[in-house]
């Protein structure tokens, strides 16, 4: 019996490109004239480009960040991906939502057809140290 032919990646080029959209959307939420409140903290915040589908949720924590992303490819099993398809996935995934410096993100199969990645992040927060202080780094003044 022939393998039934499969979509999982169709229209794969612009997998990345929608991963970006879905992570800005997700991390600039106070872009649209609003603050993110606790309860966006449930949410899940999807897309879908061919066969494969994408979630993403920012945990909001006091001292640091919680990122989860969902790779669902509905229809099929992970398993079914082959390692090019695979690799393609995880490279738009990884190249957008992974935050280099933080700590080694997570990747987890919790279902036969979804994993997810998940990552701990801690905001760079800046403070004055010394209030007042002027630089020079523009100049002396004339």
């Amino acid at each position: 019996m022939a393998e039934p032919e499969r979509d999982i990646l169709q229209g794969a080029a612009d997998l990345q490109a929608a991963c970006e959209s879905l992570k800005d959307h997700g991390d600039n939420i106070a872009r649209s004239g609003r603050t993110f409140h606790p309860e966006d903290q449930a949410k899940i915040w999807t897309v879908k480009v061919g066969g494969v589908g994408i979630g993403y949720r920012l945990q909001v924590f006091q001292t640091y960040l919680n990122r989860q992303v969902f790779i669902k490819v509905p229809g099929y099993r992970i398993a079914d991906l082959n390692k090019d398809e695979r690799a393609k996935i995880m490279s738009a995934v990884f190249n957008v939502f992974v935050h280099q410096g933080s700590n080694i993100p997570s990747v987890d199969q919790i279902a036969q057809d979804c994993m997810l990645l998940q990552q701990q992040i801690i905001p760079m927060v800046l403070v004055e140290r010394q209030p007042g202080l002027v630089s020079i780094a523009g100049g002396l003044p004339h």
